[in-house]
């Protein structure tokens, strides 16, 4: 079963998924966390490293593969997958073909609103889809954050870039559409 958990930054997906792979390690599940290496927010890794939240900062086991084929050789009873919005739509079709559960965790869209190529596959095909929703992050703003802009040196980002690693000044804030809009104009 494919089950896709998606939220904005900072709603805390990687938390959550921390979370469910305690719950499966003391079920004796054998979890294993995989990420895309492209994610180097925790240094440049490829095979097997360590993972953390803001709020659970305890390293946990995680591997870091270039391709999902790679992960498929691993031995695991759940697949607990994250930063799933970095991946291609191919690789998204092939966890279908686990023997195991995989829970992909990521982001719906990109600082433009637009969806990630991963995440539109995943919504597609995914077997049980769930929202970890969050409050916009304008002090005065009451409404759902459903987007998030960046910033790089504190300036808002309109560049276009879909995606930049986090590195030096760069910082997101989650929005609801009307806030991400004003930011924009």
């Amino acid at each position: 079963m494919l089950k896709y958990i998606y939220a904005c930054m900072s709603a805390g997906k990687t938390t959550e998924l921390l979370k469910t792979y305690d719950q499966f390690m003391r079920k004796g599940l054998c979890p294993v966390i995989a990420k895309p290496n492209v994610d180097d927010r925790e240094g440049k890794v490829h095979g097997w490293g360590t993972t953390a939240s803001k709020i659970i900062t305890r390293p946990i086991p995680a591997y870091y593969f270039q391709n999902i084929d790679e992960v498929k050789k691993l031995e695991f009873g759940v697949l607990l997958l994250d930063e799933v919005q970095f991946m291609n739509p191919n690789e998204v079709v092939k966890l279908t073909e686990f023997k195991t559960d995989v829970y992909a965790y990521g982001l719906k869209t990109d600082v433009n609103a637009n969806l990630f190529p991963a995440s539109a596959k995943i919504l597609a095909i995914a077997d049980e889809i769930r929202e970890i929703s969050m409050l916009c992050q304008n002090p005065d703003c009451k409404n759902k954050a459903v987007v998030h802009s960046r910033y790089i040196d504190g300036k808002i980002d309109k560049s276009g870039k879909s995606v930049v690693i986090e590195k030096g000044q760069i910082s997101y804030k989650s929005l609801c559409f009307d806030c991400w809009k004003k930011e924009r104009d």
